[in-house]
């Protein structure tokens, strides 16, 4: 999914819920399920994104890989580096980021 498709689908989450709430200010909970869902869509799209462009580099071997999405969110991480396994030495080691 491109940029410009991700915001175009961003602007219709939100602008649909609230053109209905005012349209009946009852249906105010519409506008909350919908800041949520596009907060939970944004963050794996954010995720997704960066593990694709991320390259990471083993301290001991100097091997550069790429992690999935799944483990770029759930490993630990600093600012320029994530505990990770290198797939060539198979040691753990806080990984740079190129």
């Amino acid at each position: 999914m491109r940029v410009r498709d991700a915001v175009l689908f961003a602007i219709v989450l939100l602008v649909a819920p609230i053109l209905v709430v005012i349209y009946n200010p009852a249906y105010w909970v519409i506008l909350i399920y919908a800041f949520i869902l596009n907060s939970i869509v944004l963050v794996f799209w954010l995720v997704r994104r960066h593990a694709r462009v991320t390259v990471y580099i083993c301290p001991e071997c100097k091997h550069e890989f790429q992690v999935s999405a799944m483990r770029d969110f759930l490993s630990p991480h600093t600012m320029h580096s994530k505990r990770l396994t290198c797939p060539e030495c198979g040691k753990k080691n806080w990984c740079s980021v190129l």
